[in-house]
């Protein structure tokens, strides 16, 4: 089995790096951006020239590239003679349907989509957060799915089958859990500077807080794990947030009272506060 990649980022060198482990060939990579191409051959994998060298080199190709490239990467793969040869296709985007490879339909390619649900920095580890990783996979054909599996074991992964109709649903999902979570460790940073922390020592805090808080959140529910003023109903702490952001960062103002508010509903609906804190914490967070 050969596997190849077209679009060299996080996702592609975390799976060929997974790949090489289990043992798998990986074939040359292409990347339209020379400077991917040269980080790919860095890391001993070897890249092609053009695409077509790519594909003419796989039995299994992986479109790893942006959401908006992966259909025009799809059309132009398909109608390539060597793309006959090839036993499967997948995209690994967690928000495009399947459905954007049906041309291989025409010549009797297998195809699937394969969604790791996992963040990739870039760096070596990525492949070990592969181990226990659950990929969210759609069908195209049920071989494709078939194939898409047997990948995923190799990766030492879980699949969970997902519908077209599901996959928006389930991308917004992990961008607020994920995406939104990094960019509030930016502005927790942010507000740390003011303080005049400094970003080293504000990152390793906020690292260890967060990590704490996502881990109580996965094993015991959101309405447990939920800490900090708005769980105790603590007016007096919420209002001083709101005065020091109003006098020295009020562009957060807006972010702080938003979440701040669906904070207080989830303490309400959780039963860590009464009614009446929760209108005081609204009232709050509603001014000004």
């Amino acid at each position: 089995m050969r596997i190849g990649f077209v679009g060299l980022g996080r996702v592609a060198t975390a799976f060929a790096r997974g790949f090489e482990r289990a043992g798998v060939r990986i074939s040359p990579g292409f990347d339209k951006e020379p400077e991917k191409a040269a980080a790919w051959r860095q890391l001993s994998f070897p890249a092609a020239e053009i695409i077509d060298q790519t594909v003419n080199g796989a039995d299994i190709l992986f479109i790893t590239t942006t959401d908006d490239a992966i259909e025009a990467v799809g059309q132009r793969v398909s109608q390539m003679p060597g793309a006959g040869n090839l036993s499967a296709v997948f995209h690994t985007s967690g928000a495009t349907p399947t459905s954007i490879l049906s041309c291989f339909k025409s010549r009797d390619v297998d195809f699937a989509s394969i969604h790791p649900v996992m963040s990739f920095s870039g760096d070596i580890e990525d492949a070990d957060r592969l181990q226990g990783c659950k990929f969210c996979v759609e069908a195209g054909t049920e071989v494709g799915v078939e194939t898409a599996a047997d990948l995923c074991e190799r990766l030492g992964g879980e699949v969970v089958r997902l519908s077209g109709e599901a996959k928006v649903a389930h991308h917004l999902a992990c961008v607020l859990a994920s995406n939104f979570a990094v960019l509030l460790m930016d502005k927790g940073r942010r507000v740390h500077e003011k303080a005049g922390i400094e970003r080293e020592a504000s990152l390793a805090m906020l690292g260890r807080l967060v990590r704490a808080a996502i881990e109580n959140t996965r094993r015991h529910g959101p309405e447990t794990a939920l800490t900090g003023p708005f769980s105790r109903g603590d007016v007096e702490t919420v209002a001083s947030h709101v005065r020091w952001l109003t006098e020295n960062m009020p562009e957060l103002l807006e972010i702080y009272a938003t979440l701040g508010r669906k904070t207080v509903e989830l303490a309400l609906r959780a039963g860590r506060i009464t009614a009446k804190q929760a209108a005081a914490l609204h009232g709050i967070l509603s001014e000004p």
